[in-house]
């Protein structure tokens, strides 16, 4: 009898070891990927603030009657635009990134970023406006 108790306690032993490593293992999966995605927001928030900005300074230091057209996508509900003086913030869930803008000669005439979008520059301001496909 006392037999059988023994190998009964040393299978429950083993597998609260294995269930204790497992545990341990599973809370780094989770915060590492947990890092992963804020590192994935916040990088997508800076290459679409950096290539924004400086869609609009470029055309902002082009000639009168200019135009650059592009496609652009930030539309998800946790992402949303703003401007500040001479900047534009994104921010991407948690995850925030802003840009200088050269000019604060620029009309933003359009409500959601999602596909082509064309910048022009009529009277000495940047235009901002849906393009045509």
């Amino acid at each position: 009898m006392n037999s059988k108790g023994q190998v009964s306690m040393e299978f429950m032993v083993s597998v609260l070891a294995v269930l204790l490593v497992f545990v341990f293992c599973m809370s780094i999966f989770i915060e590492r990927t947990e890092l992963n995605i804020s590192s994935r927001n916040e990088l997508s928030a800076k290459n679409f603030v950096y290539s924004l900005s400086r869609t609009i300074n470029v055309v902002s230091l082009m000639d009168n009657n200019s135009r650059v057209c592009n496609y652009f996508y930030w539309n998800e509900p946790t992402q949303s635009i703003s401007f500040g003086v001479n900047s534009i913030q994104v921010f991407n869930g948690e995850s925030y990134a802003d840009s200088t803008l050269i000019t604060k000669n620029f009309v933003w005439s359009i409500s959601d970023v999602n596909g082509l979008i064309c910048f022009s520059k009529r009277n000495d301001f940047v235009f901002v406006e849906y393009g045509v496909d």
